[in-house]
This record gives structure tokens, C-alpha cells and sequence, in this order.
């Protein structure tokens, strides 16, 4: 198995519906979002942070500036 190098993902001003299907970490690296789960938990997140959703979760992501993240799925 060979490693790659993958260019970094951005998110512009949105909304997207999240249905995670396996573990995700992030770290976020620039920008501005908030992820709110279908039983109205809210997490707010902005450059510096780190957020892990398990295999399951499922909500809304909204996107208030260009965010800029890496990612790990497993």
C-alpha cells in the first residue's frame, strides 16, 4: 500500500446534510462552521479545532466562512 498525498478539502458557505457512515477526525485548519445533530446537539467549530464523529452520527453542517480541514476515515 502506498501512501498519497491528497489536496486539502474546502468547504464554502453552506449547508449540507452529514449521514456519517464510518469514524471521521478532523482538525480544522482555517474558517468557521457549526455541525448540529439530529437530536439538536450543536458544535461550533473554527480554525485551531478538532472534532471526531462517530460511525452513525447524523445532522447538518453549516458553513459561515471557506472552511479548510484535514480529515481521517476509517
Amino acid at each position: 500500500m502506498q501512501a498519497k498525498l491528497l489536496k486539502q478539502p474546502a468547504a464554502t458557505p453552506e449547508t449540507w446534510r452529514c449521514e456519517v457512515e464510518r469514524e471521521e477526525f478532523c482538525q480544522f485548519l482555517s474558517g468557521r462552521c457549526v455541525y448540529t445533530a439530529d437530536d439538536g446537539t450543536r458544535l461550533d467549530i473554527e480554525g485551531g479545532d478538532a472534532a471526531f464523529f462517530p460511525a452513525g452520527w447524523c445532522g447538518i453542517g453549516t458553513a459561515a466562512e471557506t472552511v479548510r480541514k484535514t480529515y481521517m476515515i476509517r
